[in-house]
């Protein structure tokens, strides 16, 4: 059975429709009323904001970089140009999102390795980066993925741990 569409109200999906297509699809049964009311949920969506908003471009055209949230400034790096080719990159920039349109992404040191799709994690004083895309990735540069483990804080640059310690991810190879 193909479940027909969900009612929309002012464009959006509640909670209310969402239990309710779940309903229809013959998942266990949820209480709607348990999950507030549609009222509430616009109460939630304006103390958000509700919308996505464009601010201050990236500098420079790249993709599938790592990121994270670091004393509420928003890091990006890695990945790859996204434009002519897909080289590998190790750039990194950081944004004040408080600063909204009047902001711009800062140039910080560049990664210790251009890295393919890095993922990346934030704890209290650092950003984390670490592994790297497959080898049957369109690497234009030749490099293939690494193991290393990378960190970046704020006014110490970027450490290789993995130079450091001899501590490397699993890879499974």
């Amino acid at each position: 059975m193909v479940p027909r569409s969900i009612p929309r109200r002012s464009g959006r999906v509640t909670a209310v429709d969402r239990a309710e297509r779940k309903n229809r699809m013959g998942a266990e049964e949820v209480d709607p009323d348990a999950l507030g009311s549609e009222e509430e949920e616009e109460e939630k969506e304006d103390e958000t904001g509700g919308e996505w908003a464009g601010n201050a471009r990236l500098p420079q055209a790249q993709s599938a970089a790592g990121g994270g949230v670091l004393d509420g400034q928003l890091y990006y790096f890695g990945g790859f140009d996204s434009w002519p080719k897909l080289d590998a990159t190790d750039r990194a920039f950081v944004y004040d999102p408080v600063a909204g349109s009047e902001g711009e992404w800062d140039r910080i040191p560049d990664m210790p390795a251009r890295l393919w799709a890095p993922c990346g994690v934030a704890s209290e004083s650092r950003i984390y980066s670490f592994g790297d895309a497959p080898p049957n990735s369109p690497y234009s540069t030749g490099e293939g993925p690494t193991d290393a483990i990378f960190a970046y804080g704020p006014g110490e640059g970027w450490r290789d741990l993995t130079s450091e310690t001899g501590v490397r991810i699993p890879t499974g190879r």
